[in-house]
């Protein structure tokens, strides 16, 4: 799975008589982020290990639009 990829919906079994219900998991990441206070992460300093330079383009892209949002 790449870093740029969405989180997969998993399966969660219920009754054997029942079908699985499909959890969608990139947005319960999402609203946890945003809903859980982690406005402390120090994002403009170097990562380590370091991305990939186009995924590091992508991420500071990411950064500058929730800096230019707040």
């Amino acid at each position: 799975m790449a870093l740029r990829d969405a989180l997969p919906a998993v399966p969660i079994p219920c009754r054997d008589t029942d079908e699985d219900v499909w959890l969608q998991l990139q947005p319960v990441l999402d609203r946890v982020y945003l809903e859980g206070g982690h406005d402390d992460l120090k994002y403009h300093e170097p990562l380590e290990p370091p991305l990939a330079s186009g995924d590091f383009a992508w991420a500071a892209s990411l950064i500058a639009l929730r800096d230019s949002s707040a």
